[in-house]
């Protein structure tokens, strides 16, 4: 049985504030007052904000500031390059929702997470297993 992906992102977060402090720190600033609920099929909601210095779990909100929907057969198409972002979002395997300010600042904390897992080596362990899970 696969992992679940809101575990993955959990160890992934970790991962970022223990090698990437200053990535984690930036993710946190832009999130900071928000709540952005990732929801993957089948799985619980996860909460994010941002916390100080940190991207921490919070309770989810009524309605989240951002809100993001998918399953894992479109996050492993965008992992393998299959599908980008743009397309998913506008072939409804990625919905996203929110206010256009809040979206912004969802949308730059996501850069600065790609880009901090890019330069973890030990990132490549999570592409792998959330590309190989069914």
């Amino acid at each position: 049985m696969a992992e679940p992906v809101t575990r993955t992102l959990r160890r992934a977060l970790r991962l970022i504030a223990a090698r990437q402090p200053e990535a984690s720190a930036a993710m946190a600033g832009c999130l900071e007052g928000l709540t952005v609920s990732v929801d993957v099929a089948s799985e619980p909601a996860v909460g994010l904000g941002g916390v100080g210095r940190e991207v921490v779990e919070v309770p989810l909100a009524e309605r989240a500031a951002v809100r993001i929907s998918t399953d894992r057969k479109s996050i492993r198409a965008l992992l393998s390059g299959e599908r980008t972002l743009s397309e998913s979002l506008r072939g409804g395997a990625v919905g996203l929702a929110g206010k256009v300010e809040d979206l912004s600042r969802g949308l730059r904390a996501f850069e600065i997470f790609v880009g901090a897992l890019l330069r973890i080596d030990e990132a490549e362990e999570l592409r792998l297993e959330l590309e190989s899970g069914e």
